[in-house]
């Protein structure tokens, strides 16, 4: 609005203080997106987690799902068993907006964190989901929004 005003100033002579009538835009410190975090920081993170119980190995295998594949919290929570392709080495990720698939390369890191925690980490069960305690709980707490 402001800047259509300037341009009426400007070209059809417009009472230069009518600018200040309209309110800035309030721009707060911290209301940017964080740049990224340092290789440092995510080692940190990484090494929080437990590598010796379930809870920990799937905390490594997201934190690395969304740090070296930058997977939303919703990509990840949404992915299958079938999504990862451990011979082509690629995960699938299903876009529920647009319904489409995109293949990302599989990390050794992230292929050997999920391998541990798929083995030795999840709790048996016939959901399809990879973190299927992630897909319950989201779809608990939808169902008691309702």
């Amino acid at each position: 609005m402001r800047v259509f005003l300037r341009f009426l100033i400007t070209y059809h002579g417009l009472p230069a203080g009518v600018v200040g009538a309209v309110p800035t835009i309030r721009q707060w410190k911290l209301a940017s997106l964080p740049k990224h975090l340092s290789v440092e920081e995510v080692d940190r993170t990484l090494a929080t987690c437990d590598d010796q119980s379930p809870v920990g190995k799937r905390d490594r295998a997201i934190l690395l799902l969304l740090a070296r594949l930058a997977l939303r919290a919703g990509e990840v929570g949404r992915l299958r068993l079938s999504d990862v392709d451990w011979r082509e080495g690629e995960v699938r990720i299903h876009s529920p907006k647009s319904a489409r698939e995109r293949k990302l390369p599989l990390p050794s890191d992230v292929g050997q964190a999920l391998a541990e925690y798929v083995q030795n980490g999840r709790p048996k069960s016939a959901q399809p989901f990879l973190f299927y305690a992630l897909a319950h709980r989201s779809a608990q707490l939808l169902a008691s929004v309702q």
